[in-house]
């Protein structure tokens, strides 16, 4: 009968007590609503406005945070005549990753397409020296909920897949708040 009793509890451990809960990932973006249902991942920074220099994303469900050195910053943003460049990095021991967005014709906050099909654009994931692209079937889409000239702040959230002929990576749940 003890043994039986250990039985049934193990049984009930493995059931009930281990469950994942990634509804974050099931969309492109989650949402910002504060509704506990749909939390934001973790260990991302927030999605600000005020310029807090801030950068993250999703990379396939993990978690991908910048990070630099003296040689390589972490994020570098750029906007200058509607044209924007964000480069995130992450340097490592095993190598280096870099995420880019580069647009053009942005003047104002909103939706944008990111399609490598659409002029002016070079959106992509680069991987220990292997590029992925942006994929022209999956679109993905940045939306700029602050462009601040006068206090150079850009603020926004974005994501994409990355493919090459045989790989390809989920970009979700980006934002990035940062002064250029």
């Amino acid at each position: 009968m003890k043994n039986l009793f250990s039985v049934f509890i193990i049984i009930s451990l493995f059931c009930f007590g281990c469950s994942k809960n990634d509804s974050y990932m099931s969309s492109p973006q989650y949402s910002t609503s504060g509704n506990p249902r749909n939390p934001p991942p973790p260990n991302l920074p927030p999605a600000t406005q005020y310029g807090a220099n801030t950068y993250g994303c999703l990379v396939n469900g993990d978690e991908w945070l910048p990070q630099g050195n003296y040689t390589l910053p972490y994020v570098s943003c750029n906007f200058i005549n509607g044209t924007l460049s964000i480069q995130a990095n992450q340097v490592s021991s095993f190598g280096n990753q870099n995420i880019a967005i580069n647009l053009t014709n942005v003047h104002s906050t909103g939706s944008h397409v990111l399609n490598p099909k659409l002029s002016g654009q070079n959106v992509y994931y680069l991987m220990f020296n292997k590029k992925y692209n942006c994929d022209s079937v999956t679109v993905g889409n940045l939306t700029m909920t602050r462009l601040d000239s006068n206090n150079r702040i850009l603020s926004g959230t974005f994501y994409f897949d990355a493919i090459d002929s045989t790989t390809r990576y989920k970009i979700r749940s980006g934002r990035f708040d940062l002064r250029y």
